[in-house]
């Protein structure tokens, strides 16, 4: 999908979560998508500790120069704990995509 929207992105939210459903997460099905149930199958988690493809994603932006903003989307509704958490895994991740 990037190929297809590159050069007019200007910000990515960014989250993760954990899939606790059967069989393969991806490709969504179409009927969860109609039905809305879309999520029912994952947990929210802490950024980079979840099967979102998060740091792939990073990578692939990074590598094109991507000089947009990423919004870090609570995992946690606990502001002491999720942001804070979020934020050094986003930091931890950048940092191993700029040295790989």
């Amino acid at each position: 999908v990037y190929p297809l929207i590159r050069g007019k992105v200007t910000h990515l939210h960014t989250r993760d979560m954990k899939y606790k459903g059967k069989g393969k997460p991806f490709p969504a099905k179409k009927s969860e998508f109609i039905k809305g149930d879309i999520y029912k199958d994952w947990d929210y988690t802490f950024l980079g500790e979840g099967d979102m493809p998060v740091k792939e994603v990073m990578k692939i932006m990074y590598k094109d120069n991507f000089d947009g903003f990423f919004s870090l989307e609570w995992s946690c509704w606990d502001p002491d704990i999720g942001l804070r958490k979020d934020a050094e895994n986003f930091r931890k991740l950048l940092k191993e995509i700029e040295q790989s």
